[in-house]
């Protein structure tokens, strides 16, 4: 399992209820800066969702490096455009990793791009620790992968935001 089946796995979950599209690796093909703006995208009846994801292997620390700077960037633009009506309902980012323990266990933590921007630049993190997440786990805020599907209706409910996370700490 890596990141390259992460993506089949959102990919083809997405396309049930919609059309998704993994952008190419080659970035050259999509776009004139040679950077991949996120990984992929997905159109449904009713939504547009842009995502950039990140795959490790066990529970440990999720180093931010990992999300490249024009990503984060991308993915905060596009929430800042489509943050007022009639895109603040219908359009979404995320940030979604997926922890994989074989034969185990197979989870995504999904992130609301605002959240990681915030521990980064307002906390100074450069990373989430291994406890940080095992606690988002313990907390619920992540969504089972079974037979290479997700329950995508959990996307919304399960996204990991500022809010969430205080409200959940204060009890």
């Amino acid at each position: 399992m890596n990141e390259k089946d992460l993506n089949r796995i959102i990919t083809a979950t997405l396309n049930t209820i919609g059309w998704a599209h993994k952008i190419s690796d080659d970035a050259q093909t999509f776009t004139s800066t040679g950077y991949k703006p996120f990984d992929l995208f997905a159109v449904t009846s009713s939504s547009v969702i842009f995502i950039e994801s990140k795959f490790q292997k066990g529970y440990k620390a999720f180093s931010f490096e990992h999300i490249r700077e024009h990503q984060l960037k991308n993915l905060l633009r596009i929430k800042e455009l489509s943050s007022n009506p009639p895109f603040q309902n219908y359009i979404f980012t995320y940030i979604i990793l997926g922890v994989w323990i074989p034969n185990q266990e197979f989870s995504l933590f999904v992130f609301d791009p605002l959240y990681i921007e915030y521990l980064k630049t307002k906390e100074g993190k450069v990373s989430l620790l291994m406890k940080e997440l095992k606690s988002l786990k313990d907390k619920g805020l992540y969504i089972p992968v079974k037979k290479e599907r997700f329950d995508i209706s959990l996307l919304n409910e399960k996204v990991i935001t500022y809010e969430r996370i205080n409200k959940n700490s204060s009890g």
